[in-house]
């Protein structure tokens, strides 16, 4: 840290599945997120797309995103020399807010948090970089692998839901994924990854470790996933979310239809993925599939669904 940034302070070793991240607690208490892996191609790009994104996006247009921390010789990113070989890395402020996971769910957070999703994309809409074309395991591009690793899962009505979810996807928006607008999104605005930063400062977004190209509408049927909870209802109570989203950008007629197939391939996808980090890394598995009921329940109350109600 001295050498790199000039300052240094106490360190914190935070959960994380790939990269190590840690909390940085520097001078006067300053609180930041240092992301280090080792070197080697995917590490090296995609630090300095997120790096970068940090560094062009924040505050666009009213959005809340970390911002970079250069380094001494004002670089998005370093690279040292270690005895047995390189770290690559970058710092990021910490915002101060809580995480949506932990705080009371209503009807108008949830408008909000669809709201706040339009105003995202918005701000990538124009990013561009050399390594946003790369392909990530949260990226639908990457289906033919997800694919591949559906018998990690061994709940036999899970792993129906799964592929009911992933024919209907790829029946119904796979043909037609041209239609819909490219760009890069963050790809996992879950609650997990969105901040309050409370006294009407809005809410912010963190981790883009996943971020890249992808359809817009990926992060609208994310973020909305996430609230399909209620049974009696069509969306299971994301139809808050989505309108929160509408109020800002409105949806194109190939969204309106993609949603619903999309939403669904993304709980299969975070119920796949989940179940094969899982068998990879069994003592991490509880943090690994912190995730998975939620996917699990929008599943179930969105089996069959084909497409957004008007």
């Amino acid at each position: 840290m001295r050498e790199v940034y000039g300052s240094c302070g106490y360190v914190e070793i935070l959960a994380s599945e790939l990269e190590t991240t840690a909390r940085v607690l520097g001078p006067e208490n300053v609180p930041s997120i240092l992301k280090i892996a080792q070197v080697n191609e995917a590490a090296s790009a995609g630090f300095c797309f997120v790096a970068d994104l940090l560094d062009t996006c924040g505050d666009a247009l009213g959005v809340k995103l970390p911002r970079l921390v250069p380094t001494n010789d004002n670089q998005s990113t370093f690279t040292i020399q270690l005895q047995h070989g390189h770290l690559t890395g970058y710092l990021q402020t910490e915002l101060s807010g809580v995480l949506l996971d932990r705080q009371p769910d209503h009807q108008r957070r949830r408008r909000a948090v669809g709201a706040a999703v339009a105003r995202l994309g918005m701000a990538l809409a124009n990013f561009d970089h050399p390594s946003a074309n790369r392909v990530v395991l949260w990226n639908m591009r990457a289906w033919s692998v997800h694919k591949d690793l559906v018998g990690y899962i061994h709940d036999q009505d899970d792993a129906r839901l799964v592929v009911d979810a992933m024919t209907a996807f790829e029946t119904s928006v796979l043909p037609r994924m041209d239609c819909l607008k490219w760009q890069v999104a963050h790809n996992d605005p879950n609650p997990f990854n969105i901040i309050d930063l409370g006294n009407a400062h809005g809410l912010a977004f963190i981790d883009f470790g996943d971020a890249g190209l992808s359809v817009r509408l990926q992060d609208l049927a994310t973020a909305a996933l996430h609230y399909v909870s209620d049974f009696q209802r069509y969306l299971g109570g994301a139809e808050e979310v989505v309108d929160g989203y509408r109020s800002v950008a409105p949806l194109r007629s190939a969204e309106i239809e993609a949603l619903v197939p999309l939403m669904r391939a993304r709980a299969a996808m975070l119920i796949i993925i989940n179940s094969w980090r899982a068998a990879l890394f069994p003592a991490h598995a509880t943090y690994i599939e912190k995730n998975s009921w939620r996917a699990r329940r929008a599943l179930n109350i969105l089996d069959s669904k084909l497409e957004l109600r008007s």
